[in-house]
Parts: C-alpha cells; structure tokens; sequence
C-alpha cells in the first residue's frame, strides 16, 4: 500500500505545523473572495445589473445546496483524519469510496429537485419578472455543474485531512485563473466563441470547476495513492454511512442556522431605514474578512487534533489546543488594533456614504474588542469537531446564534439602534466561547472521540 501522499500530523513540531497547515487554507478562501469578485466585475461590466441581479437571486439557493455538501465533506474530513492519524490506510480508502457514494445519491436527488422546481423556487424568492429567464439559465447550469463543484471541495476535504493544504490551493488556482480568462471570453464571444451572455459564466464556472476535478482525480491517479476516487463505481456500507451522518447532519443544520439567524438579524437592521440596511452588507464583508484567518486557523486545528485522536494522543491535543489559542491571540489582537485604528481606511474601501459610515464605524467599535473571542472559539471548535462532536457545535450554535441573540437584539435595539444589535451579537460571541472552552475544560469531547475504535 502507497501512503506517501499527505502529512503525518502525529509526530511533528505543533506550532510550525499549526501554521503550515493555516497558510495555505486562507490563501484559497481569499482567492475564493478574489474569483467571486472577478465574476461580479466581468458580470456586472459586460452584461450590467440585470446580470448581477440573476447572479444574486441564484446565490442563496446554491448556498442552500452547499450546506448539504459541506455537512458530508467536513464529517468526511473528520473520519479520514482520524483513520489516516490511526495509520489504518484501508480504511481511509473505504470511507472515501462510502463518502463518494453518499455525495452521488445526495447530489442527483437534489440536483434533480432543483431542476425540476427552479422555476418555481425562483418564483418564491420574488425574483423580478425581468431577470427570471437569465437567473433560470444561470441556475440551471449552476446545478448541472455541481457535481465538479462538489467533487473539488471533496477530494481538498480529502488532501486537507491527510495534512496536504497545498495541492488544494494548487487546484484552486489553476481554476481560478481559468475561470477569469474563461469569463470575458464566453461572455462577449471571441473569434468563433458567440457571446453567450450569463450564460456564457455559468458554462465558464462549470469549465473551470471540471478542470480543477480533472487535474486533482489525475495528480491522484499518478501517485497511485490509497485514496481511489471513482463515481461510478458504488460502495454501500450502512454503518460508516450512519457515521457519515451523524457527524454531517449538525454541521449542515449549523450552517442553516447561521445563515437563518443572519437572515433575522437582517431583518431587524433593515428596519432602521436605507442607511441601516446598506450596512449590512458592508458588516458582511468585514465580518467575513476577519473571520477567514481565524476561520483557518480553527480548520488546521481541526485537521491536526483528528489525527492525533486517530492516533490516541490526547496529550498532544491539548498541546495543540494552547497553540492554536496563542496563534489566534496573536491574529485576532494585530486584527482589532488595526481596525479600531483605522476604520475609516477599513470601510471607505466599501462606501463613502457618511450614515453608512457612520453605523458601519460603530460596528467595528463594538464587535472588534472582543475579536479575540472569535479567535478561541474557532480553536475550541476545531478541537471539538476533530473529536467527532459535531451535535455539541450545533447545540452551541442553537442556543446562542439564533435563540440568544434574536432576543438580545429585539430587546437592546429599541434603546440603542444598530449599537444594540452589535452587543448582542458580541454578547453571543462572548457566552459560544465560554461554553466551548468548559466543554473542553469537563473534559466530555475526549468521551468516544476516537472515531476509531
């Protein structure tokens, strides 16, 4: 059995290891950021705003659809890593060959319900009679190109969780680049390439995304490695499934949650007037600009303690565990210093309007105070779901995110505006933190952690 492919994690200096794994994972969730922004620009310069506006209404239906898929992968992650920490290869190969089944079963039933009813779901999502035909060509392509968009997240999910960051990158960026020479091209048509419009990104995207499959499933395939990755041939073991599952069904519904009680908070904001609601997407981008080092950060901590649960080295978990805190105390203070110093530079590269401004300046001044919390969560979470305890996040998430701060905004926002809603969502921050530091702390994650056995 070849194993040379990937890390092992069991052995090596926690610190240096910690930060070769995080680099490589926030360098592909910038370049993600840069490949979105690249489309908008091609999209919204050549076809204008009707483009945008299709792109847009499209957007939280294949994010919907990729909660599903992330659930699967990150349970997926958890398992191989383990197994790969364990030294067991063939089990490696054999949860991969299930997990590549299930993803087929998941994607061709939902695939096939969204095509069936994108016109309809289109329709409950109020989307302008205008932009309906170019959002349900620009859909329908989206979704006949998932599996290539699946099958890439799943074999980096793969690679990530055997210790190899940079190969995924490495994919990552030869589509990206394909996909930003592919856009203008197909989009105003060159030589004997007709314009095709939106449709023209969509089928530049599905192209892209199938390159990056092509070239991870053939680096595979040349290093003859224990992880065989094959669509069409089926495995079906119900007790790894039921394993699969009961890891990816939290991580999904977490992702759910996080995005249904954004939606309420949106909500809420948006009653404030105009100005109120431009900011959320301004608090949007910056949220989501500071949370992605720490966010990978807490991804490598995930990675690195799974395999060294796999590998029954407790001990060493905990030593990664105070790492990856002094690491994201590190990140998160450089972060809010930088911020709170320097608002102005921070959201002028967003907007110029002084209300927007104004409210965006005093979400920096609350929230980023406490960043460090955000730093210590992602660890703790990291630590928790490599033990498998996916259903803890979740509960966690729950109580917090959607219960806690729904309430904390209502109550607070009609003495203080949008300062109010800002406190409650630092306030939940604060009390996730807490409780993910005494679930360590009890010791409980360390209960039937060890996938393994």
């Amino acid at each position: 059995m070849d194993n040379h492919i990937g890390t092992d994690l069991t052995e090596s200096k926690v610190v240096p290891t910690l930060i070769k794994l995080l680099i490589p994972i926030l360098l592909s969730n910038i370049l993600n950021v840069v490949y979105n922004i690249a489309d908008s620009v091609w999209i919204g310069n050549i076809i204008g705003p009707l483009g945008l506006s299709a792109v847009a209404v499209s957007f939280p239906i294949m994010l919907l659809i990729g909660s599903f898929a992330f659930g699967v992968n990150m349970a997926n992650g958890v398992i191989v890593s383990q197994y790969y920490g364990a030294k067991d290869y063939n089990t490696v190969s054999h949860v991969i060959k299930v997990s590549t089944t299930l993803g087929v079963i998941i994607l061709f039933t939902v695939g096939s319900l969204m095509l069936i009813f994108s016109r309809t779901i289109l329709k409950i999502m109020n989307t302008p009679e205008n932009a309906m035909d170019m959002a349900l060509i620009y859909l329908r392509i989206s979704i006949i190109g998932l599996p290539f968009a699946y099958a890439y997240f799943f074999i980096s999910s793969i690679l990530r969780a055997v210790g190899d960051t940079v190969r995924p990158l490495i994919f990552l960026i030869i589509s990206s680049m394909l996909n930003i020479i592919l856009d203008p091209i197909l989009i105003k048509g060159f030589w004997i390439i007709p314009a095709m419009g939106l449709k023209g990104a969509a089928i530049a995207t599905v192209i892209s995304q199938f390159t990056s499959v092509l070239i991870s499933i053939t680096y595979l395939r040349v290093k003859n490695s224990f992880i065989k990755i094959n669509p069409f041939i089926l495995t079906f073991d119900l007790k790894m499934t039921k394993k699969i599952m009961k890891l990816g069904i939290p991580i999904s519904f977490n992702q759910f949650i996080v995005a249904f009680g954004w939606l309420v908070i949106t909500r809420l904001i948006s009653s404030f007037g105009e100005a109120a609601s431009a900011t959320v997407a301004i608090v949007n981008r910056v949220e989501s600009l500071f949370i992605m080092p720490v966010g990978a950060l807490g991804n490598a901590v995930m990675t690195m303690s799974a395999q060294n649960i796999g590998a029954k080295k407790l001990d060493r978990v905990k030593e990664i565990f105070k790492s990856g805190i002094i690491i994201g105390l590190i990140i998160s203070s450089v972060m809010s210093i930088f911020s709170i110093t320097n608002p102005y530079l921070l959201i002028r590269m967003f907007t110029k309007d002084v209300s927007v401004f104004e409210y965006a300046k005093s979400y920096i001044y609350t929230i980023m105070p406490i960043f460090i919390f955000y730093s210590v969560m992602f660890v703790c979470n990291g630590i928790i779901n490599g033990a498998g305890k996916t259903i803890v996040i979740m509960a966690f998430t729950t109580s917090t995110t959607l219960i806690l701060r729904t309430i904390l905004a209502y109550a607070l926002s009609p003495h203080f505006e949008l300062v109010g809603i800002w406190a409650s969502m630092g306030i939940c921050y604060i009390i996730n933190t807490l409780f993910s530091l005494y679930y360590l702390k009890s010791n409980k994650w360390q209960k039937n952690a060890n996938i393994t056995n």
